[in-house]
């Protein structure tokens, strides 16, 4: 067996309920198999977006806005500006140049820059926990950057 496969393998006790678990598994395993797939139409139809510095910038601004009625803080602007730096950062794969690189920007400053409320910064103490937000604050960033985006390009 190759060694990726056996951490995919799962176990299943061979008991009277043995049919019905194979097939809420399977059913649970075509269910992420359709998840993946929809995931991966959508970053392979970003990757073929082609935005600009001054697109990006936009849809970052939309995205990070003061609350209703207020300036925009200096926090918020060095958040702007890390994510608009994350867009370009060669290094991480982000070449700047389409809307895959500005989703990779946001996902790279979720998880590894941003600040939690607790004052922690993402990947410093409680690691995995920290991984498990940022997890579910970039599917909520990239659902709105998704969003934004076609606002902007349209």
């Amino acid at each position: 067996m190759m060694g990726w496969a056996k951490d995919i393998v799962a176990g299943v006790k061979h008991t009277k309920n043995f049919d019905k678990r194979i097939f809420e598994a399977l059913g649970k395993a075509h269910g992420l198999a359709g998840a993946f797939d929809a995931l991966q139409a959508k970053m392979q139809n970003w990757s073929n977006q082609d935005i600009t510095r001054s697109q990006a910038k936009e849809i970052v601004n939309r995205i990070f806005v003061p609350a209703k009625g207020r300036e925009v803080s200096t926090r918020l602007k060095t958040t702007r500006e890390s994510v608009l730096r994350e867009f370009t950062n060669e290094n991480r794969g982000a070449y700047g140049e389409t809307l895959y690189d500005l989703a990779n920007a946001l996902t790279a400053w979720n998880t590894h820059e941003r600040t939690r409320k607790d004052g922690s910064k993402s990947g410093g103490a409680g690691i995995a926990e920290n991984r498990l937000l940022g997890l579910q604050d970039s599917e909520a960033l990239l659902e709105t950057m998704s969003r934004e985006s076609q606002l902007v390009l349209s």
